[in-house]
C-alpha cells in the first residue's frame, strides 16, 4: 500500500509540473498577436484577452478572413473588435510574437478533435496542443 501512495504522490507532482508548465506558456501568449483557423474556413486575426475550461478564446481588435475558394486575390477583413471564439471550431491558433528575441519563428498549435482524443477541458487540450508542438519539431 505504501508503494501505491509513493505512486501517486509522484504522478501528482508531475501532473502539477504539466499543469503549471501549461499555464505559463498561456500567460506568455497573453496580449499576444494570434490567428485562429476555424472549421468553417474562416481565419480570425486579434490580440489573446483570454480563454476558459471549454477553451473558448476571446480575441480583442479581431478581424474575420473568409476563405474565399479558388481565388488569389486578397479580401477586406471584417472588424469585429472583441470577440469570442467558440473551443470546439478551432482548427489550429500560430502565436505571433515578432518582438520576442527567444523565438524564431511563431509558435503553432493545432488542436485535434476532442472526440480523437477523448479529452475535455483546457488542461487536456492543452496537452494535446504541446504534443502537437513537439510532433512538428521533430519532424
Amino acid at each position: 500500500m505504501a508503494g501505491d501512495s509513493m505512486k501517486g504522490r509522484r504522478d501528482n507532482a508531475k501532473s502539477m509540473e504539466v499543469r503549471n508548465a501549461s499555464r505559463q506558456k498561456l500567460e506568455r501568449w497573453l496580449n499576444k498577436s494570434m490567428r485562429i483557423k476555424m472549421t468553417d474556413g474562416r481565419t480570425l486575426i486579434g490580440t489573446f484577452v483570454c480563454t476558459d475550461c471549454d477553451c473558448n478564446i476571446i480575441m480583442g481588435s479581431c478581424e474575420e478572413y473568409l476563405k474565399v475558394p479558388d481565388s488569389d486575390t486578397k479580401e477586406d477583413p471584417r472588424v469585429l473588435g472583441l470577440a469570442m471564439v467558440p473551443g470546439k471550431h478551432v482548427v489550429s491558433i500560430e502565436i505571433d510574437d515578432t518582438s520576442a528575441a527567444e523565438e524564431e519563428e511563431p509558435e503553432c498549435v493545432t488542436r485535434k478533435n476532442s472526440n480523437e482524443t477523448g479529452s475535455s477541458g483546457l488542461e487536456n487540450d492543452i496537452l494535446v496542443f504541446e504534443k502537437n508542438i513537439r510532433e512538428e519539431g521533430s519532424s
